[in-house]
């Protein structure tokens, strides 16, 4: 194995997980063999793939250097991890493909459920259903455990104390510190949450306490997130004209001169996973989003466009670390810089030619929603790092629930403590990518003002952004002039929410 071959199969396998990541998100692929697609790749995943690049990263005396070769180094890894845990996610992966919840004499497919839950009104039924579905969770638990296990198992091997000690060398992510950011983050925004999600629960799904006196439950949040009132405000066929008018606004051609290809999926039966991958970087950018409709749909469109742009923009001849192997995060990151311009009332007026009043209560609840999923990441990444560490021993399934019902002030499923952890600390990546949303908007506004989104100057800024692929997230927000902060992601949020 020599550096050439490393990155030649590496770019093969990355194309292959775009592909399949297409596949999965619309459903056209409904089972992966992961355990083949990782035996094709063996040589990725081999301890000479593995020292080639840790002794590249021991040899680097220049920063970029440094980050390329680290880059490498988490390649290799990965797929070691990924042939140890092949057998647990196919299991995951059959079991969302195949498994059927009875509930009142009918048989409802696995992937259908989140949607059933956030469009049932009618509280008794959604509690009923989320019971249904939480009860059938427990089927997976022996396979996820396994899953933990060999991530430890694997650290040890390769020299490390913990599976967080590895990932947080390899993926170069302080995960202590962002740990901490959490903690601030629960802490200093759960009086305002707590007030806020009152609202909140009142205008949407009716008058329901938040715990721990009251009987609010996870599935109550879900059906918050739909934002249903909001429907009038959000006609589908508004939706992808907004999305395209705001990129034209800004000097940015919605297809990327035709380097971008999207698909409006309405077929039913599908699950409704939105999806941004490149085949070909930056020549050949695929975007799958689910006409779910209502604001929700339009959140995803712009998500997805504002990572496939970016896809898009990267230069065609920067090496395969910068182009396959950047920060997730950035991706992450610029998706929601998007997304989040439906927190601003001013953005809804013009896009959506919304009444001031409606436009300002729309980006409240939007805000609003999107503080959910920081509190939420923030918990499940105190979890995360428990469980990783612990591994998943007696008694973790109540911590899972108490740290979520702490952050979310409803009842919280015990069943859900494995199935809502992602592989490889994914959480981190949410939240950097949530920080760094916040770094982009704040700089957008001092560069281009408070109407950046229909600015050209965005373009060209968003065009040279992009173009700083040898950075991770924390170097980009940097750039941009501020550090990575969850705090200030999580303030604005409430800002926006309690006007």
């Amino acid at each position: 194995m020599d550096l050439s071959t490393l990155r030649r199969r590496g770019e093969a396998a990355q194309r292959e997980l775009a592909e399949a990541s297409l596949l999965l998100g619309s459903g056209r692929l409904k089972s992966w063999d992961l355990s083949a697609f990782y035996a094709r790749y063996s040589d990725l995943g081999s301890s000479e793939a593995y020292a080639l690049a840790q002794e590249g990263l021991e040899r680097a005396n220049e920063a970029p250097d440094k980050e390329r070769w680290r880059r490498l180094t988490f390649l290799a890894y990965q797929f070691q991890e990924g042939r140890a845990t092949a057998r647990p996610l196919e299991a995951r992966l059959s079991f969302e493909a195949t498994h059927e919840v009875r509930f009142e004499g009918e048989s409802i497919p696995w992937h259908e459920l989140s949607t059933r839950l956030a469009h049932e009104p009618i509280r008794e039924r959604r509690f009923r259903l989320a019971r249904a579905e939480d009860l059938a969770l427990p089927a997976l638990d022996k396979e996820l455990s396994h899953r933990v296990g060999a991530c430890q198992e694997l650290a040890n091997r390769l020299g490390f104390p913990s599976y967080e000690a590895l990932w947080a060398k390899t993926s170069g992510i302080d995960l202590e510190g962002l740990a901490a950011q959490a903690q601030s983050v629960l802490a200093r925004t759960e009086d305002a949450y707590r007030d806020l999600m009152g609202f909140g629960l009142r205008r949407i799904v009716g008058p329901i306490g938040l715990k721990p006196r009251g009987e609010a439950a996870r599935h109550d949040l879900v059906r918050f997130q739909r934002l249903q009132p909001l429907d009038d405000l959000f006609p589908r066929r508004r939706l992808l004209p907004t999305a395209q008018q705001f990129l034209e606004q800004v000097g940015l051609s919605p297809d990327a001169q035709g380097k971008i290809e999207l698909e409006l999926q309405e077929r039913a039966g599908y699950r409704a996973l939105p999806t941004a991958a490149a085949l070909e970087v930056p020549f050949q950018v695929r975007a799958f989003v689910p006409r779910l409709g209502g604001a929700g749909e339009l959140f995803a469109l712009l998500s997805v466009l504002g990572r496939a742009q970016r896809l898009a923009h990267l230069h065609p001849d920067a090496p395969f670390e910068e182009k396959r192997l950047a920060d997730p995060s950035l991706g992450e990151g610029f998706g929601l810089a998007f997304a989040l311009l439906l927190a601003d009332s001013k953005f809804l007026e013009r896009g959506l030619d919304a009444d001031p009043r409606i436009a300002m209560e729309a980006a409240r609840l939007v805000a609003l929603s999107s503080l959910i999923d920081l509190r939420r990441g923030c918990a499940s990444l105190l979890f995360e790092r428990t469980l990783y560490r612990e591994g998943p021993t007696e008694g973790l399934e109540g911590l899972s629930r108490e740290l979520m019902q702490k952050a979310l002030l409803v009842e919280w499923p015990v069943e859900r403590w494995l199935f809502d952890v992602e592989p490889g600390f994914a959480s981190a990546i949410h939240l950097r990518g949530q920080a760094l949303a916040a770094s982009l908007h704040f700089a957008l506004l001092e560069a281009a003002n408070e109407d950046y989104w229909r600015n050209p100057r965005t373009g060209s800024l968003l065009r040279k952004w992009w173009a700083l692929s040898g950075d991770d997230a924390p170097a980009l927000s940097k750039h941009l002039g501020s550090e990575l902060s969850l705090e200030r992601a999580a303030d604005r949020l409430v800002a926006i929410a309690a006007r």
